[in-house]
């Protein structure tokens, strides 16, 4: 194989979520698997990127141990952690040339946000609201509700008529897209992560077949992994049942394994790569 893709949380980390508190270490607690899931991979001679929903700001540190450009912010920002190069996807790829308007409507519209919080907070009283202020190209709010999606939903159905006529035009055309689970509201500009997947692949060189691809969640990374085919895909026991199920249906190209999260990827990568030996392309 020539290139390692994971998705970040729940797949590297020890538990559900690396931590978001940007006031302390990301990384506590971390670490020691991160050097080893590191080490493993370099000694098999297979680089490593991110594509991940996480925002920049929250994901420097993990970036530190990526070999390409990686993905942010479900596919919107690239990033190359050797250079230090950081670029919008619609500023940097032709096929998004024509959201460029609505990425800095949108970019606008998070920067005054704040002036909403406590309206939202007072109107969702009760569910633990937080608007994620580290993600500056993408407006996220996570929330605590037992009514999970329907939740999100309502909540944007309020966050929209603070939106100028442009803004809902970006959105009822698609330059601009609200995603929604059970704990989060994503708005967005059109793009997804595996836009943000073939974009790299396509500036790095490498085949699709040549990939092996690791995600936990079929909300956020089953399209992802549709984004390289042929390539081999691997979830740990955490992941979702959509998830394992397409994973299953691969087939040989494909391993759900029994251990959850880090310990989990550990175990699908060493199912595919070996224990000890460097593999072979």
């Amino acid at each position: 194989m020539k290139l390692a893709v994971f998705d970040l949380d729940g797949v590297l980390s020890t538990g559900e979520i690396f931590s978001k508190d940007t006031t302390r270490a990301i990384l506590n607690g971390e670490k020691e698997n991160l050097d080893r899931w590191k080490s493993f991979m370099t000694k098999k001679g297979v680089p490593c990127v991110a594509v991940t929903g996480r925002s920049l700001e929250i994901t420097r540190e993990l970036l530190g141990y990526m070999d390409a450009l990686s993905v942010c912010e479900h596919g919107t920002m690239i990033v190359d952690p050797k250079t230090g190069r950081e670029y919008h996807i619609a500023e940097g790829d032709d096929h998004f040339r024509n959201l460029t308007g609505a990425k800095n409507r949108l970019e606008e519209f998070i920067h005054h946000a704040g002036q909403h919080d406590e309206f939202l907070g007072a109107k969702f009283d009760g569910a633990e609201l937080t608007r994620m202020r580290d993600n500056l190209h993408i407006l996220t709010y996570e929330f605590n509700s037992p009514d999970g999606e329907a939740f999100a939903r309502s909540l944007y159905s309020e966050v929209v008529k603070f939106m100028s006529p442009e803004l809902r035009s970006d959105l009822d055309d698609g330059r601009l897209v609200a995603k929604t689970c059970d704990m989060a509201l994503d708005i967005i500009p059109g793009v997804s992560k595996k836009d943000g997947l073939i974009h790299i692949l396509g500036e790095l060189g490498v085949a699709t077949k040549d990939v092996i691809i690791l995600g936990d969640s079929y909300h956020s990374d089953g399209e992802m992994m549709k984004g390289v085919p042929d390539g081999i895909w691997i979830c740990p026991g955490n992941a979702d049942k959509r998830l394992k199920r397409a994973v299953s249906s691969r087939g040989e190209r494909g391993y759900v394994a029994e251990k959850p999260f880090f310990e989990g990827a550990m175990e699908g990568l060493e199912y595919f790569l070996g224990s000890s030996s460097p593999s072979q392309s």
